[in-house]
């Protein structure tokens, strides 16, 4: 179904007449020809015999973004305090157009899970690969999500030297697109207490 009003330009008979319409696409994926489009050029000064014409044009709707989420520990299974685990969020773009103004942060903050919750934050463990997108600023919580303007400090919390226990969240904000078939990384350390 075509939106809004068209716009028209051009000039009268034996003259070239210009139609724009911004159509809106209902379905996504995929490749369909439109043969019902009809150009009707009467009325005003443009009315004359037979001054209609059809056109086939072909549409491609493309895919919007769609970004998937993989996330993964290292080392698995059940670990004895003091390990350190390495949390890695794995990201990639399936959709047909890039991704754009995409942050992610972890844990979520729809869930009640904290980073603090049995683990201290290792500072300076958070790593990123960017996988197209041309950079990315990390802040951190301490209140849950709330807010991110916590600056990880060792020893914080009564945590051990070199870890935070303040820490509850980590949030990486990103610049740039994500390609289509894009991929990249973020990841952090945390020690079992």
């Amino acid at each position: 179904s075509c939106d809004g009003t068209p716009n028209y330009s051009g000039g009268k008979a034996g003259g070239t007449i210009v139609t724009t319409y911004t159509v809106r696409v209902i379905g996504s994926g995929g490749t369909a020809t439109m043969n019902s489009l009809v150009y009707d050029f009467s009325g005003s000064s443009y009315h004359y015999g037979n001054d209609y014409g059809s056109r086939s044009i072909t549409v491609t709707a493309q895919t919007p973004p769609n970004i998937s989420l993989v996330k993964s520990v290292s080392p698995s299974g059940t670990q004895p305090p003091g390990t350190d685990l390495v949390y890695t969020v794995n990201f990639s773009n399936s959709g047909n157009l890039a991704a754009q103004q995409f942050i992610l942060v972890d844990p979520d903050t729809s869930t009640t899970l904290k980073i603090n919750d049995n683990t201290d934050f290792k500072v300076g463990s958070v790593s990123t690969t960017l996988g197209g997108f041309t950079g990315v600023t990390v802040a951190y919580s301490n209140n849950g999500g709330a807010t991110f303007a916590y600056t990880p400090a060792s020893g914080a919390g009564g945590a051990p030297a070199g870890y935070d226990r303040n820490v509850t969240h980590v949030r990486w904000t990103f610049t740039g697109s994500l390609a289509s078939s894009g991929s990249g990384s973020v990841s952090f350390t945390a020690r079992i207490r």
